[in-house]
């Protein structure tokens, strides 16, 4: 010890952080000085090991240097005792390599010190990294012996930590009933000791948990997640949470489950326990993957296998794995998943863990059905059914498959024999989301009986029951996108029958499948009281800081993709820097998804959720000049719903998705075609452009026009490809769609009635705001036009239309009015934006927006484009004006030259101010008269056909649609309130 260095009289609680913070020399000095410098070391052993169950590194750290002191004190007898606090600790941190090593070490050190007793616990502590390398039957050999040896000893209690090991290792190997066994035994011989009892609930739990015991293996994680909980010990706390989570993941409580992951994560990643959380991450997109984000769940399952597999965690890397075929054979790689699987066979093969084996069979039975080899799938089924490892959800799950395949092979009799039963025990076992599957697999098989029709309705409300318990907006609309063949199926049935309360059944199955997140957010835009809790801890402002870190980069990175090289030319987003650019923006989309995510698994939301109007309630809404035409497609097939205020009727066979698809491509390609073409396009290619126009027409609208009746009013309610349709501008053979009706559309019909007399009254009419450049210097005579027409109109013109003008403005008036550019991003929709003065305005930012207009006009070139995403939620920049509040947007669904979109928009505002006049019987262009909608509709109208007698090609006055709701009613859509974390439908 230096001459300046502290005095420590020996304390009888040694203080270790004081001594780990003295230098190398001096804690040396303190050992050799201490009364009793084994007990010393000793005592900090301890202290060391219980470090561990608050901080993993830290404990780490002080192990080893601990073994260093010893070492230089030349104190032998307590060098076991403390390798083995290094291997906990190691062990802790997922480092089992590392932390067999210093088992070995341990047990090396015991034997020379002619210590059994010790030796015997380094070998129960080499069990933990022995088993987690996937060595089960060294680790099985290793514990017996040392649980022998110990009885020998005289040592019951140690005898029991070996049998709790002996436990765990059963248990990883697939055998519950063995597992249970070593765990009782060491529960009776441990119970005067509540930690231990706590740990012994833990493993119980996780047996129960194969057992498929779900009610016990949640009372025994309650039970031990408490006592640690009340001691503090944060670790455990974390495990707990994880293994609450696989629980609630396997009860379909899916809400839950990412709540007690994102728990667990932030315990974990104050520790840095790597290898528990690439655990953790990879069994929380298990989740994800099961609500329909297939996508973010192969990311973050190929970031935990990248971080297992180098770190000798084979076993967990091939659980991941089989996770991340699932995600692969729904994003249809089916090729990647079979690698994935037949790689987790040989892992499962090689170390002997026979449910691994079992799991990868029945995913094996999945790609089967995808690849469409039904006896494959059939004979895999079978095999996992008959499986005396499996459990009854493997069962089960085998069942689906099985009834699946024989459905196909039309052979439903052998699935049949235990349909029943299979459904039975999924409902007492309240597996919400497996109970769908297996109904409609059921129903399909009985497909043609009576009873087919209640497996379809009990099916959906199964699957509207879990929506509503899902606090992400984006994950309700994943899961309910993940399950549209439930709806699809239903309406089929419905329609089947043909009577008029079916059709009506039919009608608000295909409404519950459409634009339902869109929806809710169209009610939450009304609701304040929804937003989120200021309450928040340290995890919640970081996570915060992140998300706000993240939307910077992603501006930074939209306005890079868009922008110009520092020479001025522009690059394509094929090209190298594009393609870059694409992936990064990819990238950091999945990351802040991944940061709302975990920030709404905890804080959540008050969520607003509608309810769509059922049929009856449209048909009392729709005034006797209108008619709302319904699509959609079933299993490919194009099916119409034509409803009037006095009935409804139905039109199948309308045309197949690939016919549709091919015939919406060459009509936008006529369209951007003529527009390239510029004045020339004015008078050349009509007939060429009007012949796909006239197709469509006969195959989708001709077959409806006796429903349609005297219909004055249209309203259409497109589906997949047809979003892209110019309604409007289909041609009969002797006129266009707009000369005969007054047209728009809309997302839903539940959307068409949402907006009502609910919304803010602005204090300013019109907003109009124009950013002119080099490409599109016809904006500012667009803007200094309408402003003539308008003269108390407020102008955010070139350069004072900055973003955060326009942000601070937009809200506050009636009409709003945008001239600038607009893009639309295929491949990344919220990459989509508007171009104002000073940057890019995404519609993350739209849609954040509080929005009091009766219309939003989207002025730039294809504004009105949209990625359709699963549940028919047509993401771009109309969806995001919608979900902020407007009543409803008028957008370009192709490229539109500036000079014409220029005079199209200067005859609208005047058709505009003309009805307002009209409307009030009197000249005054400044009135506030609410439009309303039918107005709106006969104003794009008119100002269409004004534009069509100059212009005739349909690529200069068809380019704008309608899309939105009436804004002159009463919303009739219902909302259901969730107050937050719940689990259960209002």
């Amino acid at each position: 010890m230096t001459a300046n260095s502290p005095q420590f009289p020996p304390p009888p609680a040694p203080p270790l952080e004081a001594w780990l913070a003295l230098s190398a020399d001096d804690r040396v000095a303190y050992i050799v000085r201490a009364e009793d410098p084994d007990g010393t070391l000793l005592a900090f052993g301890d202290a060391s090991e219980a470090l561990a169950q608050k901080s993993v590194a830290a404990a780490i750290a002080a192990a080893e240097t601990l073994v260093e002191a010893a070492e230089s004190a030349q104190r032998s007898a307590p060098r076991s005792r403390l390798l083995r606090a290094l291997v906990t600790a190691l062990a802790y941190a997922g480092r089992s390599s590392d932390a067999l090593r210093a088992a070995e070490a341990s047990v090396s050190a015991a034997r020379a010190a002619q210590q059994p007793v010790d030796a015997c616990r380094a070998q129960v502590a080499s069990l933990h990294p022995l088993t987690a390398l996937g060595r089960i039957a060294d680790a099985l050999a290793t514990g017996e012996l040392a649980r022998t040896e110990l009885l020998a000893l005289g040592m019951p209690k140690l005898a029991a930590r070996a049998d709790i090991n002996l436990g765990n290792i059963q248990k990883a190997a697939g055998d519950p009933n063995a597992a249970r066994l070593h765990l009782e035994r060491a529960r009776t011989a441990l119970a005067d000791e509540p930690v231990m009892v706590a740990h012994l609930q833990n493993a119980l739990g996780e047996v129960h948990l194969l057992r498929d015991d779900l009610r016990a293996s949640r009372s025994a994680f309650e039970s031990s997640l408490a006592h640690f909980q009340a001691s503090d010990d944060r670790f455990a706390v974390a495990m707990l949470q994880g293994n609450l989570a696989d629980l609630a993941a396997r009860e379909g409580r899916l809400q839950e489950s990412l709540s007690h992951f994102e728990t667990a994560r932030r315990a974990l990643e104050r520790d840095v326990a790597s290898a528990h959380l690439a655990r953790i991450a990879a069994e929380e997109a298990e989740v994800l993957e099961v609500l329909g984000v297939p996508g973010e769940a192969e990311a973050a399952l190929s970031a935990s296998i990248a971080w297992l597999e180098p770190h000798g965690f084979p076993i967990e890397a091939a659980r991941a794995r089989l996770a991340r075929a699932s995600a692969l054979a729904r994003l249809g790689r089916i090729g990647e998943a079979q690698r994935d699987v037949a790689s987790v066979t040989a892992t499962a093969r090689e170390r002997e863990q026979r449910r691994l084996l079992l799991r990868a069979e029945l995913l094996g039975a999945e790609l089967a059905l995808a690849k469409n080899e039904f006896q494959a799938a059939r004979d895999l089924a079978r095999a996992v059914r008959s499986d005396p490892i499996g459990t009854q959800i493997d069962r089960m799950i085998a069942w689906h498959h099985l009834a699946r395949a024989c459905a196909a092979l039309d052979e439903p009799d052998e699935a049949l024999l235990d349909a029943d039963e299979m459904i039975r025990e999924c409902r007492a076992m309240d597996l919400a989301p497996l109970l769908s599957d297996l109904l409609l697999a059921r129903a399909q098989l009985r497909q043609g009986h009576p009873d087919a029709v209640l497996d379809q309705e009990e099916a959906v409300a199964a699957i509207e029951r879990y929506r509503a318990t899902l606090r992400a907006e984006r994950l309700r609309a994943a899961w309910l996108g993940s399950r549209t063949r439930a709806y699809e199926a239903l309406a089929l049935t419905r329609l089947s029958e043909g009577t008029p309360a079916a059709l009506d059944a039919a009608f608000d199955a295909v409404e519950r499948s459409k634009s339902r997140a869109l929806l809710d957010l169209v009610q939450r835009a009304v609701d304040q009281s929804s937003a989120p809790s200021n309450d928040a801890d340290d995890d919640d402002r970081r996570l915060a800081q992140e998300l706000e870190s993240l939307r910077r980069r992603l501006s930074a990175l939209y306005a890079r993709w868009d922008g110009e090289r520092s020479n001025g030319e522009r690059f394509a987003p094929s090209s190298t820097l594009g393609a870059s650019l694409s992936r990064a923006m990819h990238d950091e989309e999945l990351a802040l998804n991944r940061v709302t995510n975990r920030l709404a698994a905890i804080r959540g939301e008050r969520s607003i959720l509608a309810i769509p109007p059922s049929a009856a309630e449209v048909r009392r809404r729709l005034p006797a000049s209108t008619a709302l035409v319904e699509y959609f497609f079933a299993h490919d097939e194009l099916i119409a719903l034509v409803v009037r205020a006095d009935g409804m009727r139905a039109h199948r066979h309308l045309g197949h998705r690939t016919t549709i698809d091919d015939l919406t491509t060459r009509i936008l390609f006529q369209m951007r075609r003529a527009t390239r073409l510029g004045a020339a396009g004015y008078t050349r290619g009509i007939n060429v452009a009007v012949e796909p126009l006239q197709r469509m027409f006969a195959q989708i609208v001709a077959p409806l026009l006796a429903s349609i009746g005297d219909a004055a009013d249209l309203v259409i309610v497109p589906h997949g490809p047809l979003h892209g349709v110019p309604f409007h501008a289909l041609h009969d053979g002797s006129r266009y769609a707009i000369e005969r009706w007054n047209m728009r559309t809309a997302p839903s019909a539940a959307i068409a009635l949402a907006k009502g007399t609910h919304r803010a009254h602005p204090a300013e009419d019109t907003v109009i705001v124009g950013v002119p450049d080099a490409s599109a210097p016809f904006i500012d005579d667009e803007v200094l036009a309408i402003a003539r027409l308008r003269p108390d109109a407020r102008i955010l013109r070139g350069n004072e239309a900055t973003a955060e003008a326009f942000l601070r403005t937009a809200g506050n008036c009636r009409v709003l009015h945008l001239a600038c550019h607009g893009r639309f991003a295929d491949g990344l929709p919220q990459a989509s934006g508007l171009r104002l003065a000073d940057r890019w305005v995404s519609v993350r930012e739209l849609l954040a927006l509080r929005l009091a207009a009766d219309v939003v006009i989207l002025a730039g070139c294809e504004t009105g484009r949209s990625a359709i995403e699963p549940g028919d939620e047509a993401v771009g920049l109309a969806r995001s004006c919608i979900a902020a509040g407007a009543a409803a947007v008028i957008v370009s669904q192709w490229p539109v030259h500036d000079a014409a979109a220029g005079a199209f928009m200067t005859e609208l505002h005047r058709q505009l101010v003309l009805a307002r006049s009209m409307e009030r019987g009197c000249d005054d262009a400044d009135d506030r008269t609410q439009l309303t909608f039918p107005a709106l509709a006969s104003v794009l109208r008119a100002t269409m056909l004004a534009t069509m007698r100059a212009r005739p090609h349909p690529a200069f006055w068809a380019a704008f649609t309608l899309i939105g709701a009436e804004s002159d009613i009463d919303s009739a859509v219902r909302t259901s309130r969730l107050p937050a974390l719940t689990e259960s439908a209002s």
